[in-house]
């Protein structure tokens, strides 16, 4: 069973049912979802400077994990004001993908009993070039990237970190450990409700995706991410992936088959044990 924090965040950032993109075709309803524990207290803001020190925290953490290889992309969090708000945060984070943390499509995930893993299907864009200077458009930005494609990330939290605030969970990567990239397509493909993503767990749908991440804008997301990323990290390089946030977030519960269908992107399948 997922933690009260994992669902609470989960109930900010999609807010009802009646949020949810309707589904392609006649497909049946999705699975209701557990009530909501009592939501946590409201976190302060923070400063800067505690911003800053958490950044510091997160890159150490990389280090120590990403075992000498260099970093696989970087992941947006709390895109949403709806979600970075809540957690004390001005706007949205970014977190590392590490390369070893990539999972090939149609694997069998193996899930680890001491954390809550959570399926979160996501758009993905591949860098073309290396990128040394900040991102001023979204039409230089499509000069440097290759390609986009569905991608699947499978964060952890650990319900021992400490208290669920922004700051602790940027000082802990937002939890990234494995990724599952789709399949590549070209970077004009439109992005908006026809490839929103569904996903169904051992056959029946079980969630929808959250309306406001189908109609937020992608690429301008994108933008800021690679030029955070470019302030934290430094120089963006080609064949790193970015992705920009969770369309569904779905707490696992039990061992079980998935498939996350994008429409004309296709699906991504994998099981869970």
């Amino acid at each position: 069973m997922a933690s009260w924090w994992v669902l609470a965040y989960v109930a900010a950032v999609s807010g009802t049912l009646g949020s949810s993109v309707t589904a392609r075709g006649s497909a049946p309803a999705p699975v209701s979802p557990p009530s909501t524990p009592t939501a946590p207290v409201a976190v302060s803001p923070a400063t800067n400077d505690a911003i800053a020190a958490a950044y510091v925290r997160q890159k150490a953490l990389v280090i120590q994990r990403a075992a000498g290889l260099h970093p696989a992309g970087y992941k947006g969090g709390f895109v949403l004001p709806s979600a970075y708000r809540p957690l004390g945060l001005p706007g949205p984070a970014i977190g590392v993908l590490f390369a070893q943390g990539a999972v090939p499509r149609s694997s069998s995930i193996a899930v680890n009993p001491a954390t809550t893993l959570v399926v979160e299907a996501e758009y993905g864009f591949t860098i073309a070039r290396r990128i040394t200077r900040p991102m001023r458009t979204v039409a230089a930005l499509k000069a440097a990237v290759s390609h986009v494609q569905p991608v699947i990330e499978l964060p952890e939290q650990d319900p021992t970190a400490g208290p669920r605030t922004g700051l602790n969970l940027i000082a802990g990567n937002i939890g990234s450990v494995r990724f599952i990239p789709g399949a590549p397509f070209g970077k004009t493909v439109r992005l908006g409700p026809a490839t929103a993503p569904r996903l169904y767990f051992n056959g029946k749908l079980a969630a929808e995706p959250i309306s406001e991440m189908v109609a937020l804008d992608h690429w301008e997301t994108l933008r800021f991410l690679v030029n955070k990323a470019l302030d934290i990290y430094g120089p963006i390089e080609p064949r790193q992936l970015f992705i920009t946030g969770s369309i569904i977030q779905f707490p696992h519960r039990q061992p079980g088959q998935y498939l996350i269908d994008y429409g004309p992107l296709g699906a991504i399948r994998f099981d869970a044990k």
